[in-house]
């Protein structure tokens, strides 16, 4: 509401008052005989005067008496210039610079507005009424508010447009002319959706509000901070509302770049307080004794471990120097070999006795610790206790001494067994061969004169000496395998198997077996001898353990191994293997046998029935031992046998 006893045309000249009561900017106004008419509150507090003293030529008598020439002259010269003058003040003048602008309000009447602070706001120039004539005064106005940065308009009680400067059309597009007496919120229907209207009812109350920095509604991007301040007349009565909105689009940008930066620096700064705690937690989790020297030798950090071998605090050695701390250590290895990392070498001591810690031995790293500049400013020390490993290492040797000569002793042992085997089996031959020789003779010669009785016996006879006969054949075949040394060559196990099957010929014919090979079988670097003896072996088993009215199918199948199952078996990674399947459709075994049947003179199976010795498969590991391979069995009664063979392409382990 418009304050009583006033009207449109008096309010409008109010705002020149209400400004200038804002202002701390020194406003002086004369006529063309250089008389004061008018001077603002800011000059008044400058010149230490009143209103009264200064009209007239009054106000000139404040400028201390050398300066007023020169400001008269700077005043008829210039329109805008700094100047220093002095106001005169007992006992000393005050030395201010001012920088003045002069305006021609009219053809009688001039005004100085004088910044003591360049970056000050023009328009808070007007503090107090100007003069009597009010075109003289709205021209002022004008020129003051159309200089400033900032958009001014004045509204009365009723929201009805007094004034609004340039800067306001610039941004809003719209011309004062064409609403100057209308209503704000209906030149500008979006301020209803914002605080606008709470925020002039509060200045007209006799509030200064002042509004938090917000987006522009017409503008995005673009960020203002508004003033609303009450408009007093002369007798204090409140006439309406100066609304001063300032542009702080780049103070918010800046703010906000500040802000995301802020967010960046503590996202880093914690980032790199937990690389410091993980750091840190490195620093003391390790087993090791971990300590920094700098270039003077005094310890700059040790670890939780170092701290506790040596039994000190990080107070206690932290900035300490090491040879006033352990002084043994200066003529020691360790301080050498800092010495040698501190001039940029990296140095290792495998075995460092420390005289510190009573003997235990260490193994050492000193590394050099380089600054940006690529210059060595420090030494870390990581010492690793190898005390046990090293004692360890001297009772493994004194373990592998009694080892070795153990298995010398088992050397000679085996050896001699193998001599005896070998011995024992050919001697026995003779007399085994000579009772078999004596039985067929009583048998031939006195056939009809022998009792059946007797001749029983003398069966008997011939069949036991038969199977000893091809026991001590089998033992002398296991001794010439471990006394084996004969050299391997490219043996082709196709051809070796093909051969064994014209060997076995009429055993085949006879049983009426088939033996299939799925897929050709490679070259492998063998002794051919033992291959043939291996394949033989397996093949008479096949053929000795079939099923009675069932025909023996053998098949034989070769795959080489990948180096995923080549680690699986635990083999040698370098070496190339092949894998060989032989599996027949015989009675076969109970599987909890499947390790027993590879042992010396084990059988599964009834002596009466099936004739042999027990020492076929023994045989059979023993060959596949010698050439570095693998051999393993799976078999169900009555549904045949499997047997697994690895075995390297080449020896060369």
């Amino acid at each position: 509401m418009r304050p009583e006893g006033t009207s449109p045309s008096t309010i409008k000249a109010y705002p020149f008052e209400a400004i200038a009561n804002t202002s701390p900017v020194p406003i002086l106004m004369w006529d063309h005989e250089q008389r004061c008419t008018f001077a603002n509150h800011a000059w008044l507090r400058l010149t230490q005067s009143s209103f009264e003293k200064n009209l007239g030529m009054g106000w000139l008598n404040f400028v201390y008496a050398p300066d007023r020439e020169a400001l008269l002259q700077s005043i008829q010269q210039s329109a805008q210039r700094t100047i220093r003058i002095r106001i005169a003040s007992d006992p000393d003048p005050i030395n201010l610079t001012v920088r003045l602008s002069l305006y021609a309000v009219s053809s009688s009447v001039n005004c100085i507005i004088g910044w003591m602070n360049e970056a000050d706001d023009p328009l808070k120039t007007l503090e107090k009424k100007f003069g009597t004539d009010f075109n003289h005064r709205m021209n002022l106005m004008e020129t003051v508010l159309d200089s400033t940065l900032s958009m001014i308009t004045v509204i009365d009680p009723d929201f009805n447009i007094v004034y609004y400067n340039s800067m306001v059309e610039s941004y809003t597009g719209v011309g004062k002319d064409l609403v100057l007496g209308q209503n704000v919120l209906d030149v500008f229907p979006y301020l209803r959706k914002v605080e606008f209207e709470s925020y002039v009812h509060r200045a007209l109350k006799g509030e200064t509000v002042q509004t938090p920095v917000t987006e522009a509604v017409l503008q995005k991007g673009r960020y203002f901070e508004s003033f609303y301040i009450p408009l007093r007349n002369a007798d204090q009565v409140i006439q309406g509302v100066i609304i001063k909105v300032r542009d702080r689009s780049v103070d918010t940008k800046l703010q906000q770049e500040l802000i995301e930066t802020n967010k960046l620096l503590e996202e880093q700064n914690k980032a790199l307080i937990r690389q410091s705690h993980f750091s840190q937690s490195l620093f003391d989790s390790t087993i090791d004794v971990i300590a920094v020297v700098d270039r003077e030798y005094r310890y700059i950090s040790i670890n939780k471990r170092g701290m506790e071998r040596y039994n000190v605090t990080k107070e206690q050695i932290e900035g300490k120097y090491m040879h006033d701390l352990f002084p043994s250590v200066k003529h020691s290895g360790m301080y050498r070999d800092i010495t040698r990392a501190l001039n940029g070498e990296f140095v290792r001591d495998v075995s460092y006795k420390s005289e510190v810690l009573n003997q235990a031995q260490f193994e050492n790293f000193y590394v050099p610790l380089r600054d940006a500049e690529d210059h060595v400013y420090a030494v870390m020390v990581i010492g690793h206790d190898v005390t046990e490993i090293m004692r360890a290492n001297e009772r493994l040797k004194a373990s592998n001494a009694e080892l070795a000569e153990k298995n010398r002793d088992l050397e000679r042992s085996n050896s001699d067994l193998e001599q005896f085997a070998y011995v024992a089996s050919h001697d026995l031959q003779e007399p085994i061969r000579k009772i078999a020789t004596y039985a067929n003779k009583l048998l031939t010669r006195n056939q009809g004169e022998l009792s059946e009785e007797t001749t029983v016996y003398l069966q008997r006879i011939n069949n036991s000496t038969r199977r000893m006969y091809e026991l001590i054949n089998g033992l002398l075949s296991y001794s010439r395998l471990v006394r084996q040394q004969e050299l391997f060559s490219k043996t082709s196990l196709d051809q070796t198997i093909k051969q064994i099957a014209v060997d076995f010929d009429l055993r085949i014919r006879a049983k009426r077996a088939i033996i299939n090979l799925q897929n050709e079988l490679p070259s492998i670097e063998a002794i051919p001898v033992q291959m043939n003896q291996l394949f033989s072996n397996l093949i008479s088993n096949s053929l000795k353990f079939s099923k009675d009215d069932v025909a023996p199918v053998i098949q034989i199948a070769s795959l080489d191994l990948s180096p995923e199952q080549v680690l699986f078996y635990e083999l040698d990674p370098r070496i190339k293997y092949v894998s060989i399947f032989y599996i027949d459709n015989g009675i076969g075994f109970d599987q909890q046998f499947a390790d027993k049947i590879f042992e010396l003179f084990q059988r599964l199976h009834q002596k009466n029935k099936y004739e042999g010795s027990g020492i076929g498969l023994a045989i059979c590991k023993k060959i596949i031992n010698n050439h570095h391979g693998l051999i393993s069995v799976f078999s169900e009664e009555g549904k045949g046998t499997s047997f697994h063979i690895i075995l390297p392409y080449t020896q060369k382990f």
